[in-house]
């Protein structure tokens, strides 16, 4: 009945889902000649910048090539934005001929074989989709609730919605194949169609949700999708998708309220802070002649007139400073960028004099009894923020220290426009939090030139320079920053995917190690041979059984590897065999045919074994030969001889049977049952043999070695250890789990004022 119900809506709606499909191609269609449009400008400014004349006529052939092709490229990009929707109003999913990235990483596929120009490519691509979804996130989840109940009501993919980032993205993709040109051209391209087309959607988006809502689509359907595209939570190590989670700490945040209620809440939290600080300045002497906070100022003839607020504007900019501190890093001569600044306690004591100073100087430049109490309030409030930044738990030294050079800036932002303290969503606010998240997250101190710490810097001395009261500048540092965080969390995923994948490699590869050497072990028993035989085994035979098992997992119920195991068998007759007579004829005539069988089979492994190989047969020819010349047997192998075993195997079957640690105790065992819980992407603070402090994500763990396999903030393996191991660590305060906070840096900042000036001046400020 559903299946024929949601049919019927499908098919009743059909001629809407036209009307869609033709308004999505003439809007696309719009935007992409618009694209071409400026393309030719844009690829002019390229000729002016090529260094070699080689790069201009490269450039020079793109405008040619665009010119004589781009109606192509048209009408296959109208023909894959069509298939699409014709897929979508067939009840199946939009096929894509080109993997998407994402899609890619989520199925653990295999990166490595992707050149980087390609990787470039898909990077830029799902770079794309990725800004489109957030910047139109209100508009693509309201169209996704409705395309999902044209469907029937399941929910839909991104990818599954015609029109939608990623259908428009990948069909360019393959548009974009019409022009056949090399990465760098493509990349700029690229750059283009996002700039005139993807971020040009918001009334596509609009229109589009329109039509539908206009076929009685979820009419009544508010805007407010319930959780931000980051929000999804991580699953624990074993359940499905747990490996391909790359948790951040932005994507930790909780539910987030409607906009209205941020509003509210921020207001409610301003108010309550202004109270406090009210009952608390009434008590202060410098402001007796203030006639906002001391009614009697007037009678008293001290009260002077309040300043405007571009008087005031203007003497923060006075103080505002225009370049960073003497000790932030700075290119050398040579247009290098140091690694490594060392920020210590008492730089930081000196910074946060400074920010004191800087407020100081401003009430030496204007009387505080003429400033208005509300922008009194702004001002030590946005001191208090930047405070919180030096206080702020896990927040490198060198990103306090470069975060708090916007202090001054953001004393302008909040005067000019109070909402900066009250609204989350603003702007200045908004680059705010995200500094200070990028710092925990993409700073490293032990290396500045990996992480996020430059363009951050940049963003910061931007803002130092162009800043005087237009805060686009803000936006336009967020959104640049935005986007670098982006690409450096693609390329971590990248470099963590192929992390795992060469660590479940290796993995496998001893697995089937231990499997061959126990095979090989159960067939052979305590029985010990001469050298030659013992090294054929261990080594050459055991290296040909262990391939056999990487590649096919069932190997062992097939008769490819029965005749591996007779092999085996028939040397340890022929061996066993050397002191009968009664089967000399017998072995006589299997020599010949297990040395076929042996270089046979040795042939898949390549001739690397060769010596072996021909030490064996050289020893079985003389066991043979030995009864008819004795001068020919072979020397005796002592009793006691050990067996030889390869030093690979050693180690694997050691690793095995090894015991690295007594019987755990009680807390440790209740902390590795903690472990067993934690979700891959957790963060963790360890101290290694030197006392040294690495900060490190957990990304796989090993159901065979029973490892934990943790990256760095580049996604590199970092640590492979043992969870008992992990345990008593933690035990012994030498590692824990790092908890990122899950609610925005400036809300926190605001709570712990409030708390503060509530427990100091609570019982004042309510009477």
């Amino acid at each position: 009945m559903e299946k024929a119900a949601a049919k019927s809506i499908l098919s009743r709606l059909q001629p809407v889902l036209r009307e869609c499909r033709d308004m999505a191609l003439e809007r696309l269609s719009e935007r992409l000649n618009a694209m071409f449009d400026k393309s030719e400008q844009a690829l002019l400014d390229f000729i002016d910048k090529a260094d070699t004349n080689q790069g201009q006529f490269q450039f020079i052939d793109a405008i040619s090539v665009i010119s004589a092709r781009k109606q192509a490229v048209e009408q296959r990009f109208r023909e894959e934005i069509s298939r699409g929707f014709s897929e979508y109003s067939g009840n199946k999913a939009i096929s894509y001929p080109k993997p998407l990235l994402e899609e890619q990483q989520q199925a653990a596929e295999t990166l490595e074989l992707l050149d980087d120009n390609e990787l470039d490519q898909r990077l830029a691509l799902q770079t794309m989709i990725d800004r489109t979804q957030r910047q139109c996130f209100q508009q693509i989840y309201a169209l996704g609730q409705r395309l999902s109940m044209v469907r029937g009501g399941k929910q839909l993919p991104p990818k599954d919605l015609p029109g939608g980032p990623v259908h428009c993205v990948s069909a360019f993709q393959i548009a974009a194949d019409e022009l056949a040109f090399e990465t760098n051209i493509l990349l700029i391209v690229y750059t283009l169609f996002e700039k005139f087309v993807m971020r040009e959607l918001n009334g596509f988006f609009d229109e589009y949700n329109q039509k539908l809502i206009e076929a009685g689509v979820f009419p009544n359907l508010k805007l407010e999708a319930p959780k931000h595209p980051k929000t999804t939570g991580q699953p624990a190590p074993g359940e499905d998708g747990a490996e391909d989670s790359a948790p951040q700490p932005d994507a930790q945040r909780a539910q987030a309220p409607s906009e209205e209620g941020n509003i509210a809440l921020g207001e409610e939290v301003f108010n309550s802070i202004r109270d406090l600080m009210a009952t608390r300045r009434r008590g202060d002497p410098r402001y007796s002649r203030h006639p906002e906070i001391n009614p009697n100022a007037a009678a008293m003839g001290g009260a002077k007139a309040m300043i405007d607020t571009p008087t005031l504007v203007s003497a923060i900019h006075e103080i505002q400073p225009e370049t960073g501190s003497d000790f932030l890093p700075e290119e050398t001569t040579r247009g290098t960028r140091p690694s490594v600044i060392e920020v210590d306690a008492a730089i930081l004591d000196q910074i946060r004099q400074r920010l004191i100073e800087e407020r100081e100087r401003l009430f030496q430049g204007v009387d505080r009894n003429t400033i208005p109490s509300a922008d009194l309030d702004t001002i030590e409030l946005v001191g208090m923020l930047f405070e919180h930044v030096l206080n702020e738990d896990d927040l490198p030294n060198i990103a306090k220290a470069l975060i708090s050079h916007l202090h001054t800036p953001y004393l302008k932002v909040a005067i000019l426009d109070h909402r900066f303290l009250i609204d989350s969503r603003h702007i200045a606010r908004k680059l705010l939090n995200l500094m200070v998240e990028s710092g925990l997250q993409w700073i490293e101190e032990d290396d500045l030139r990996r992480g996020i710490y430059y363009p951050m810097q940049e963003g910061v001395n931007r803002i130092l320079h162009e800043f005087k009261d237009d805060v686009d500048v803000f936006g336009e540092v967020y959104d640049k920053l935005t986007a670098q965080v982006e690409e450096l969390n693609q390329k971590t995923k990248i470099v963590e995917t192929r992390a795992k994948e060469a660590a479940k490699g290796r993995e496998r590869l001893e697995n089937a190690r231990l499997r061959a050497h126990g095979v090989v072990e159960s067939i052979v028993g305590e029985r010990r041979f001469h050298p030659d035989v013992e090294r054929f085994l261990n080594h050459a035979w055991l290296d040909k059984m262990i391939l056999m098992l990487l590649r096919d997992p069932m190997i062992e119920s097939k008769p490819e590897w029965n005749q591996v195991l007779s092999v085996i068998k028939d040397i340890i007759w022929i061996y066993d065999s050397k002191d009968d007579p009664r089967l000399r004829l017998s072995v006589e005539e299997k020599l010949p045919q297990l040395k076929q069988r042996i270089e046979n089979g040795l042939s898949s492994v390549g001739d690397i074994h060769q010596p072996d190989l021909q030490a064996l047969f050289e020893f079985l020819s003389v066991l043979v030969a030995a009864d008819e010349s004795p001068d020919k047997k072979p020397a005796p192998v002592a009793a006691s001889a050990p067996r030889i075993r390869d030093k690979r195997t050693e180690a694997v079957i050691g690793a095995v049977e090894r015991k690295d640690f007594a019987t755990l105790s009680k807390e440790e065992e209740e902390i590795v049952k903690l472990l067993k819980s934690v979700k891959f992407g957790t963060w963790f603070e360890l101290l290694d043999d030197n006392q040294k402090l690495h900060r490190l994500k957990l990304s796989w763990f090993s159901p065979i070695t029973q490892k934990y396999m943790f990256v760095d903030k580049s996604g590199i393996q970092a640590l492979v250890t043992p969870i008992e191991k992990l345990a008593r660590q933690m035990r012994n305060g030498r590692a824990k789990i790092v908890k990122y906070p899950a609610v925005p840096f400036v809300d926190r900042a605001l709570e712990s004022v409030l708390k503060m000036l509530q427990k100091t001046f609570g019982s004042t400020g309510n009477k």
